[in-house]
């Protein structure tokens, strides 16, 4: 990593760090995958990686968010920078809601911490 650093902050200056650090972000990525990979070889169920891939509905959300949102910098932005922010902000929360209703597992971790807090400020 820092041999990498040091060559391509004298190739490209700056911007060598952050490609140094996008490489070893991909290498360190790399090799977990291989080490999951090597763990769950013998395992009958079908691959852990599986698990990571949205489901279709939260991907269709995100690409119509994704798209709603370059329109929005296209025609909005350069009038209404407030706007294009607030039509941001919104969809990043319609977003996160999805996928944590969509989760139950996040939901439950959600539910779980509200009601501790809720609990402690009771016995206050």
């Amino acid at each position: 990593y820092l041999g990498l650093t040091w060559v391509l902050t004298l190739a490209v200056g700056p911007v060598g760090i952050v490609l140094a650090n996008a490489a070893n972000i991909g290498i360190r990525i790399g090799i977990s995958v291989g080490i999951i990979n090597q763990t769950f070889q013998e395992c009958r169920l079908e691959r852990p990686q599986r698990g990571l891939y949205p489901d279709n509905d939260i991907l269709f959300l995100l690409l119509s968010t994704a798209t709603c949102l370059q329109l929005s910098e296209i025609y909005l932005y350069f009038w209404h920078p407030a706007i294009h922010f607030g039509i941001g902000a919104l969809l990043f929360v319609i977003v996160t809601l999805a996928v944590v209703l969509k989760e139950e597992f996040i939901f439950i971790f959600v539910l779980e911490n509200v009601r501790r807090l809720m609990g402690k400020e009771k016995k206050d």
